[in-house]
């Protein structure tokens, strides 16, 4: 078990090493694969190891971030500004379905949010120059969603 000071030595060696914007991103996937886990077990596959592991991963990344933004925001220069609004918008749909898997709000209400996180999606492959990848990708994923909705009809 380390102890408080020893976590932060090391939050402060990452940020030196990597600098904010690696880890910030690192925190995002950290929380994105928790995300993952938490939605496979919601659909009944329920696998405490990983389940473990990906809240510690989140925990630590959490808490880097709390030692990023200790005093004022480090001044950061996304070369995108459009990939930081889809991460937000993408983040207020995962909420709303939170909220409407709860039972908190009706299902009526996320698509409004929905539609606007995808429009902000579809700027990401043309960021990156990765469309005709995409594409390709998007097309085998829809072919598999096909295969296994006609697997579970039979």
């Amino acid at each position: 078990m380390t102890t408080k000071e020893e976590r932060l030595k090391v939050y402060a060696d990452a940020l030196e090493t990597f600098g904010p914007e690696v880890q910030l991103a690192v925190a995002l996937e950290e929380m994105s694969e928790l995300q993952k886990e938490l939605c496979k077990a919601l659909r009944g596959f329920i696998y405490p190891a990983r389940v473990a592991e990906e809240l510690a991963d989140a925990g630590i990344m959490l808490e880097q971030i709390r030692y990023i933004f200790r005093d004022t925001a480090p001044d950061l220069h996304p070369e995108d500004a459009d990939i930081i609004n889809v991460i937000k918008q993408t983040a207020v749909v995962q909420i709303e379905l939170c909220k409407v898997l709860l039972g908190q709000v009706p299902p009526d209400q996320l698509v409004l949010e929905s539609e606007n996180a995808a429009q902000m999606l579809a700027y990401i492959p043309y960021a990156f120059s990765v469309k005709p990848a995409v594409d390709r990708v998007a097309t085998h994923k829809i072919e598999r969603l096909r295969q296994r909705i006609k697997d579970a009809k039979e």
